[in-house]
């Protein structure tokens, strides 16, 4: 997740965990924003929003890798932070009800208070989903 984690802190977004396919990387991420290190991948379906932060060409493995553990549930946020891989490598998350989408890191916002806020506007209750 390298600086995103950090950063969605500083904008007061709540973190209930990390969960990484390396333990000890996640156990470092957790570590950072104050949450929980996850070792099974179901429990990203507690999460109201998930930022898959892999390598460009891991996403879709990834994904279906947490699809077929179960992470993925209806209204939850799975957001893939690559500007080259289609928001169709989330379809598995899709498939269980998420609602999916791409962040781009270099999306530039004048300050993380600004960042937390898009955060939060993507998960806004009654906001309408994007035609698929």
């Amino acid at each position: 997740m390298g600086s995103a984690g950090p950063a969605a802190r500083r904008a007061r977004l709540d973190h209930r965990g990390v969960w990484s396919r390396s333990p000890d990387s996640a156990a470092r991420l957790a570590q950072q924003v104050g949450a929980a290190a996850w070792t099974d991948p179901a429990r990203l379906a507690e999460a109201q929003l998930v930022l898959l932060t892999v390598p460009d060409g891991a996403i879709a493995a990834c994904c279906q890798a947490v699809a077929q553990a179960g992470g993925w549930r209806s209204g939850q946020g799975v957001v893939h932070c690559s500007g080259a891989v289609e928001v169709s490598a989330l379809a598995p998350a899709q498939v269980a009800g998420a609602v999916i989408g791409g962040f781009h890191p270099l999306q530039a916002f004048a300050t993380v208070e600004a960042a937390g806020g898009a955060a939060r506007q993507f998960l806004r209750p009654g906001r309408r989903r994007p035609a698929v």
